[in-house]
């Protein structure tokens, strides 16, 4: 797992928990780590759904839970 996988990990984890479960938009993650690409974000997202870190609907919104 890459830094930038390890922090979206960490930060989806606080928000979700934050959040009652709900979970942050992609547009929210890249302000919130300081990422200047949203598709850095869409990206880095996909690889932790594929290596089952989170589960996440891509063409839904707001859907990403973590394992």
């Amino acid at each position: 797992m890459t830094r930038r996988q390890a922090a979206i990990l960490s930060f989806l984890e606080t928000y979700l928990r934050d959040n009652d479960g709900h979970s942050p938009s992609m547009e929210e993650i890249r302000e919130a780590l300081g990422i200047k690409s949203k598709s850095t974000v869409y990206y880095s997202v996909l690889v932790l759904h594929a290596k089952g870190h989170i589960v996440w609907e891509p063409m839904q919104h707001r859907t990403i839970r973590v394992v």
